[in-house]
Parts: C-alpha cells; sequence; structure tokens
C-alpha cells in the first residue's frame, strides 16, 4: 500500500453511514487488480461538506499503461455504483504521488487514506 496520504484510523469527521459505505466499497476497490491505495479526498476529508456534497475517492494505481487504467476506472465506477451516494471516481498513478502536482497535492495535504478502514 502506498502510505504518502495520512490514515486516521477513526475518520471521525465521516459520518457514520459514510464510513461504513466506504469500508464496503474500499474492500471492493482493494480487491481490484493494480490498485494500490484507495483515498478519501475533498469537502468530506475536510470537515466542510453540506447535504449537496459529493464524495471524492481519488485510486492509486501500480499500472500506468492507458487501457489498464481505463479498465480500472471502469470497475470502480461500477462499485461505487451500487451505493446510493454521489460518488467521483479519480484514478492515479502511484508514481504520481513522487512528485505531487495539481489535485494530487490536495489530495496528500488533505487526503484520508481509507485502505486500511
Amino acid at each position: 500500500m502506498v502510505a504518502v496520504v495520512r490514515y486516521d484510523e477513526q475518520c471521525p469527521i465521516v459520518p457514520p453511514d459514510i464510513l461504513a459505505m466506504l469500508k464496503n466499497l474500499k474492500n471492493e476497490l482493494i480487491s481490484i487488480e493494480d490498485i494500490v491505495s484507495v483515498v478519501l479526498f475533498g469537502s468530506y476529508s475536510r470537515g466542510t461538506y453540506g447535504k449537496d456534497s459529493d464524495i471524492d475517492i481519488a485510486v492509486f494505481v501500480r499500472n500506468s499503461a492507458a487501457g489498464k487504467m481505463l479498465m480500472i476506472f471502469r470497475q470502480a465506477v461500477r462499485c461505487a455504483a451500487k451505493y446510493n451516494f454521489d460518488i467521483q471516481i479519480l484514478i492515479f498513478t502511484a508514481s504520481s504521488l513522487d512528485n505531487p502536482i495539481g489535485i494530487v497535492e490536495e489530495i496528500v495535504e488533505y487526503g484520508r487514506d481509507i485502505s486500511y478502514i
């Protein structure tokens, strides 16, 4: 697992129903080949969410081949679609954590690695 993004065991700012869903979704996602980390980011990781907020999930993968990443993205979106929440999945290579720029910087700074919950 990639350990650059912090992990909070209790994730106290996430409502219990969201946390339960995240645990289930995480279990499905990490079973997909080449996924190395699943990170909650955006308003739910910062504690600034509202009633209309979506749930932002970053998925970091080992394999950077475009075709493989597209396949993983499709699998991840299918997993997320099973839940009655507005879940947005973004896919990144694990190597993007080596020199984070753009949105990956935000994910590193504010994200919560849910691979371990």
